[in-house]
């Protein structure tokens, strides 16, 4: 049994990578590509954060572990979706339990932490929470370590984006050399078997530098140098690294707003409100407006947060979007992974109105008159478990360079640039399917291309430690990265039955059929 290292790379891509190797910018990745495997990591549907790490770290698809999306159906409403739907254990769960030392550090799928060892959240910790890691007695010595940790990049990331580049990127190099510095210090002073550090800075610079590729080639050659301390340290401990993306990235240069969309099919209904919020909102002047404003003067917001009437609150609009109407509306997006369909108010069969609707949305073109997507899925098509019932009725995946997106806005516009209207800044990048997969070692193939499947990591990594893979996971062992050399190479695969799952299937099928 050896130790194992995993690297998240978030958003990370060979369209930066190959070149850089190729200029001999990254060494420490080309040493890798040369004297490891390498491949293409196939992510979910949809390929963004929160489904892919999930899926990974569980070894099933979202339909799964019911992380489908940021926004999923649950219990007859949409919630925001956290780890606390997510239904079945991580890998890390079920390796704590017998015993397995496990450092995770950087979590972007997991709040609140978890008693598997040591666990420090990301992404979904809120900004002002301290309650990011476990056992939280580490807490004070990990923000030592790392001149204050922070979970994600702040506010002050997006808001520095649309005045000066360079502050916001050394506010997210600032951020990935705190993961950098507490990964390392954990790793060398902390007993360990499995090891995980995630890089969610690669993403956050992404989504708004890929027409800026020089900040972002800087970034990968710092990461590189932090990969040269974890390969030294793999090498000391006779360890394996894998290195592995939750998705991968591309330009994007329009938006399409599906919902939009629909009301001009007369499918969809916004939501009434009041003449003078929609009088604010014509002006421009939004409660995201006003907040963004004020916090330029932090004593000012206090301030007027305490002060403003709850009625006058109530008034202004949330943002610049109109919002749907959910229980008028026949078909709608709630994200902008595919449209839900209100069985209650649709005229004729479920399947025959679907059927016409993926049609007619093959049929979408852009501004310009080229078509927007790429391919159409019922979303049992794409996902298969319990829990599909929480994503939409129809999938949407939208072809390279556009994105499908939810907002609705007064005027009803079809398209527009890509644009965050909350920080008034444009972005150039968006996720796509295929991501990375590296890796090297003394059990690791050399010189070898391997592709694989996201949820094939768990059991892959499970199997390295000698561990049962449990009979429903979707994922399969990736043998072909190991060495023939390696006893994990002719190793049997075990696999156990989980009669937790068993119930777990049980009770979600109770839930669709309405008896539970």
């Amino acid at each position: 049994m050896a130790k194992v290292l995993l690297v998240g790379i978030d958003g990370g891509t060979w369209n930066i990578l190959k070149p850089l190797i190729a200029d001999g910018r990254i060494k420490h990745f080309e040493e890798i590509v040369a004297e490891g495997v390498h491949g293409k990591l196939r992510s979910t549907i949809p390929y963004t954060t929160l489904p892919g790490w999930t899926s990974m770290f569980t070894g099933v698809n979202p339909g799964k572990h019911g992380l489908i999306d940021n926004m999923i159906y649950e219990g007859g409403r949409y919630v925001l979706a956290n780890s606390s739907y997510r239904m079945v254990p991580t890998m890390w769960n079920l390796m704590s339990r017998k015993e397995l030392k496990i450092i995770l550090v950087n979590d972007p799928a997991s709040y609140p932490p978890e008693p598997i060892g040591i666990h420090i959240t990301g992404l979904l910790t809120p900004f002002t929470s301290k309650n990011y890691v476990y056992p939280p007695t580490l807490r004070k010595e990990i923000d030592r370590i790392a001149n204050r940790y922070i979970p994600d990049v702040q506010r002050e990331y997006y808001e520095a984006l649309g005045k000066d580049f360079e502050s916001a990127f050394n506010m997210v190099e600032d951020y990935a050399e705190k993961i950098y510095r507490v990964s390392r210090y954990l790793l060398k002073n902390y007993e360990w078997d499995i090891g995980c550090v995630i890089f969610t800075s690669t993403d956050r610079l992404q989504h708004f530098f890929w027409h800026r590729k020089q900040y972002i080639s800087r970034h990968y050659q710092n990461i590189d140098e932090y990969l040269k301390e974890f390969l030294n340290l793999i090498s000391e401990e006779e360890a394996n690294i894998i290195i592995a993306s939750d998705h991968g990235f591309n330009g994007v240069h329009e938006f399409f707003y599906i919902n939009s969309w629909l009301y001009r099919k007369g499918l969809l209904v916004p939501k009434k409100e009041a003449k003078v919020t929609k009088g604010f909102r014509s002006l421009g002047i939004t409660r995201s407006a006003v907040i963004r404003m004020l916090r330029r003067s932090r004593s000012l917001y206090k301030i007027a947060k305490s002060l403003t009437p709850k009625s006058v609150k109530r008034l202004l609009p949330l943002t610049e979007r109109l919002q749907v109407d959910h229980e008028k509306s026949s078909i709608y997006a709630i994200t902008n992974l595919g449209l839900f369909i209100n069985r209650s108010l649709i005229e004729g069969g479920y399947e025959e109105l679907r059927t016409k609707l993926m049609d007619e949305v093959r049929k979408l073109k852009s501004s310009e008159g080229e078509p927007i997507v790429k391919a159409v899925y019922r979303r049992e098509e794409i996902l298969f478990g319990p829990y599909i019932y929480r994503a939409p009725d129809i999938i949407i995946i939208p072809r390279t360079g556009y994105k499908i997106r939810s907002e609705l806005y007064m005027d009803f516009r079809l398209h527009s640039s890509p644009y965050n209207p909350d920080y008034g800044i444009s972005p150039t990048g968006e996720h796509a399917i295929n991501g990375i997969l590296m890796a090297y070692g003394s059990d690791i193939a050399r010189g070898k291309n391997v592709d694989a499947v996201i949820w094939d990591i768990a059991p892959t990594i499970m199997h390295m430690h000698g561990f049962p893979i449990p009979k429903y996971f979707d994922g399969k062992v990736v043998k072909e990265i190991f060495s023939g050399k390696s006893k994990l190479s002719s190793a049997p695969i075990k696999i156990e039955d989980h009669a937790k799952y068993k119930i777990i299937r049980r009770i979600g099928a109770l839930k669709r059929s309405g008896k539970l």
